[in-house]
């Protein structure tokens, strides 16, 4: 039988306004000391082994600034670089994916570099 302490939660509260658009997204991972914070975006995705491809789930409240985002968008895709390397030491492609987030920052004027 399985212990309960074995067991690890994430929970995301998502608030939504009268067109179920997101007007506030709160989530907590105390796996990573992360209780309760309030967030303006949050991209999930899991791999689907039967289906053999990726779910997602990509959430923003109306006050995500587009410079926000940019950056977001910037940080997630430096992020699946260093899944990539951690995860199958493809450490070639990996360089490839951090070079051109530092493309990405240029062209989006976000002054942040990979």
């Amino acid at each position: 039988m399985r212990n309960h302490d074995d067991i690890k939660r994430i929970c995301v509260e998502i608030k939504t306004d009268d067109n179920e658009r997101p007007i506030g997204i709160m989530w907590s991972a105390p796996v990573v000391d992360i209780l309760e914070k309030e967030v303006n975006s949050l991209f999930i995705a899991a791999w689907d082994q039967e289906e053999k491809k990726a779910l997602r789930l990509d959430l923003w409240t109306r006050t995500m600034r587009q410079n926000e985002m940019k950056a977001f968008v910037h940080d997630m895709m430096l992020s699946t670089a260093q899944t990539l390397e951690q995860a199958t030491g493809e450490l070639e492609m990996a360089a490839e994916i951090r070079a051109f987030c530092d493309h990405f920052a240029e062209r989006m004027g976000i002054g942040r570099k990979g």
